[in-house]
């Protein structure tokens, strides 16, 4: 992960774990158990509800840039010029709703219209930015 980033992985835990209900609540929903976890298995799909996914997202944002997290660390980013670029191209509104729906289920009313997809926002930002 990069150097800027300020990502907190004991914070995003705790806050996936409350998120998720408790040890309980992923044990009942995913049937994970920490065991399981050690072992590597994880949780896959979220297919979470609107409410559900919003709530997550409130509790990890403080931990995880969302910027960080839709580009998956990209050390292009690294340079000041263009994350900032990229910051400015892209508003916190839809960075949130992104990461918002990546744990939603595709059954619920997505939260962002077709013009703001990812695939559709990024080639113009990443054009201006110089992020290629």
């Amino acid at each position: 992960m990069p150097p800027e980033s300020d990502f907190d992985g004991d914070c995003y835990a705790d806050g996936l774990v409350a998120g998720l209900g408790g040890a309980d609540g992923i044990e009942s929903r995913y049937g994970l158990t920490a065991d399981s976890v050690i072992r590597g298995e994880t949780i896959g799909a979220y297919e979470l509800d609107t409410v559900t996914a919003l709530s997550l997202t409130k509790l990890l944002i403080p931990c995880a840039d969302p910027l960080d997290v839709l580009f998956g660390f990209d050390p292009r980013l690294q340079d000041a010029n263009v994350r900032a670029c990229m910051r400015s191209e892209l508003s916190d509104d839809l960075l949130r709703r992104w990461y918002t729906e990546g744990f939603m289920s595709t059954d619920e009313e997505p939260l962002v219209s077709p013009s703001e997809q990812i695939d559709v926002v990024i080639p113009g930002a990443a054009a201006t930015c110089g992020y290629q």
